[in-house]
């Protein structure tokens, strides 16, 4: 059995450190999440990416990103994304399919992040923001578009960044 102190819990996360035989190490307890890929035709006869720009305070500034947020107690992933989707865009989807599940941070954090594909139409409508997420704003990017913002470093988020690649290779 692994030794744990806990030095911050607000309910929600939690800041612990494992004393192991290598030493003691630090680890963030954080809930599941789960992402959105969503994407809309546009006129040019391909389809645009959905993402939210909002501000990252780990990061400094804004961040453009897909669709994404932790799951509320007892929520299943799935059911998050589709919470998640509207809460930040304002679309609705009815059918989510699991692309993947993987850990964003394995070796500090226990997150465990579900990326979703909304498969089906997207259908607008009213945003239901977190207190925390006024700033909010839909963007919509080509696969060029993109490349390019990722290339510029306009998109810094390590999910975005998958996602672009699973669109690029035809996974999505």
């Amino acid at each position: 059995m692994i030794e744990q102190r806990e030095l911050f819990n607000n309910g929600e996360i939690r800041f612990i450190t494992l004393n192991t035989e290598h030493g003691e190490k630090p680890l963030v307890v954080y809930p599941e999440a789960s992402a959105i890929i969503a994407f809309l035709p546009n006129s040019q006869a391909e389809k645009s990416i959905v993402l939210v720009e909002q501000m990252r305070y780990g990061a400094g500034r804004k961040s453009l990103e897909i669709p994404a947020g932790k799951s509320l107690s007892g929520e299943l992933p799935v059911d998050c994304a589709r919470r998640e989707l509207q809460e930040e865009t304002g679309y609705t989807c009815d059918n989510f399919q699991k692309v993947m599940r993987y850990y964003p941070a394995i070796g500090i954090c226990t997150e465990v992040l579900y990326i979703f594909l909304a498969n089906g139409q997207l259908k607008p409508g009213l945003k239901k923001p977190d207190v925390d997420e006024t700033d909010l704003q839909t963007v919509l990017m080509t696969k060029a578009q993109m490349q390019s913002a990722i290339e510029n470093d306009l998109i810094i988020d390590g999910k975005t960044i998958l996602a672009y690649h699973l669109w690029l290779n035809g996974s999505v």
